[in-house]
């Protein structure tokens, strides 16, 4: 069994490195993509922040001719009701042809402002057909873009899945390596233990036999066995801690005898951790005329799995 556990303890790291060689590559991939997309967004970042600031210099600009020309109208305009209300003041007479001049000037700044007005008009019609041309770049040039990432990144995703493919191939054949090796160590170990089994058989036979020998010849000795795994969670100290450890226990003899006999140990399976030291003490206490206990002692960084005693009771 040990060696079998050795094997898997084997295979599991062998899985596990696998997984790790690929979650490596995955994770290394995964960053080189958000990598180039981050950059990719910081480029548009920066460009939508270069088309905003064009926005707010045309807007800017065009306020400002805005506000003059408003300025120049206004004072024009206040000029022209002063030298009306001084025309008025001196000469009534006079108002039907400062009426007429005042009619022909206002049409010379009438039109003078559509003039101005209309060259506005075509320098706001020049700067959005610009705004729009470099609109329509922009655009090409981010498609154009992440066109090129596409593109490179299903190259990449080829030669990922490409990777993959083969890894997948090697961790098939791995598997099926694996599994027949485990096939082999398993058909071998099922003879093995089918020996063991029918050797234990034999052995518990004779000894059935030799019990019952020994009871009709009325010797004075019995003998017995116990064991412990690590399947019993009051047995977990043995092989979790890094103490001076006792494991007892009380074995009642099948008969009582007439004064307290002599008690013999002997170990008879042993399974340990195989990367620490072992240390082990076996040894019986507390006899007395119907049984005896029986204790299991470890120490240091030693794990004890488990264990089996065969004891021996007499009388001199």
């Amino acid at each position: 069994m040990t060696l079998i556990n050795e094997i898997n303890l084997q295979n599991n790291d062998l899985k596990e490195q696998i997984f790790k060689d690929i979650s490596t590559k995955l994770n290394e991939i995964e960053r080189k993509n958000e990598e180039q997309i981050i950059s990719l967004k910081a480029q548009i970042n920066k460009i939508n922040l270069q088309n905003n600031d064009l926005k707010e210099q045309i807007f800017n600009n065009v306020s400002i001719e805005l506000k003059e020309l408003e300025n120049k109208n206004n004072e024009e305009n206040t000029l022209l009701k002063v030298q009306i209300n001084e025309i008025n003041i001196q000469n009534i007479d006079l108002k039907k042809q400062i009426f007429k001049n005042i009619t022909i000037k206002t049409k010379e700044i009438e039109d003078k402002n559509y003039e101005q007005i209309l060259s506005l008009n075509k320098t706001i019609n020049d700067i959005t057909a610009q705004n729009y041309e470099l609109k329509e770049q922009i655009f090409n040039n981010i498609s154009i873009k992440l066109k090129e990432l596409e593109n490179k990144n299903n190259e990449e995703n080829t030669f990922l899945k490409t990777q993959i493919d083969e890894i997948n191939l090697q961790k098939n054949y791995l598997k099926e390596l694996i599994f027949s090796k485990l096939k082999e160590i398993d058909d071998k170990y099922t003879k093995e233990v089918s020996s063991l089994r029918e050797k234990t058989n034999e052995i518990n036979i004779q000894n059935n036999d030799l019990k019952k020998l020994l009871s009709k010849a009325d010797i004075k000795m019995q003998s017995g066995e116990y064991g412990m795994d690590f399947f019993n969670s009051d047995y977990e100290y043995m092989f979790n801690s890094h103490d001076w450890r006792t494991f007892s226990q009380h074995i009642n003899f099948e008969k009582k005898y007439e004064r307290p006999p002599k008690v013999l140990v002997f170990l008879n399976k042993l399974d340990s951790d195989k990367n620490k030291n072992l240390r082990i003490s076996i040894f019986s206490g507390n006899i007395d005329d119907s049984g005896f206990d029986l204790f299991i002692q470890t120490w240091d960084d030693s794990s004890i799995y488990g264990f089996r005693i065969i004891w021996f009771s007499f009388l001199d």
